[in-house]
């Protein structure tokens, strides 16, 4: 089994795409290979680390607040799959250790 997920981890080595978001972009190929390095093979945290690099090329501020373009770069969308949602999910698992949860949203959610 190992064999076959470093074979699909393999296939994400991407170099850049326009798409940020968590289904179709580099957020959800950010979350899959954190979760390859935390608990199959850390010698994949480079990859990561330039994963999470390019998507900050996908940031910008704007009054003192941080956002994200969502997918194909053309506007700030907040839903999971193309949006902001789904970035900050892989940020905070990265930066806080901590799972997404959809329940408590404000208060220890995100």
């Amino acid at each position: 089994m190992t064999d076959t997920l470093t074979k699909l981890i393999e296939s994400l080595n991407i170099i850049d795409t326009v798409n940020s978001g968590f289904f179709y972009g580099i957020s959800g190929i950010a979350y899959v290979v954190h979760e390859y390095v935390t608990y199959i093979d850390n010698s994949y945290e480079e990859r990561l680390r330039l994963l999470l690099e390019m998507l900050c090329t996908h940031a910008f501020k704007y009054d003192e607040n941080l956002y994200f373009l969502s997918d194909k770069l053309i506007r700030i969308s907040l839903d999971i799959g193309s949006g902001m949602l789904g970035i900050s999910m892989i940020l905070n698992k990265i930066l806080h250790n901590k799972e997404f949860n959809f329940l408590c949203i404000g208060e220890d959610g995100l």
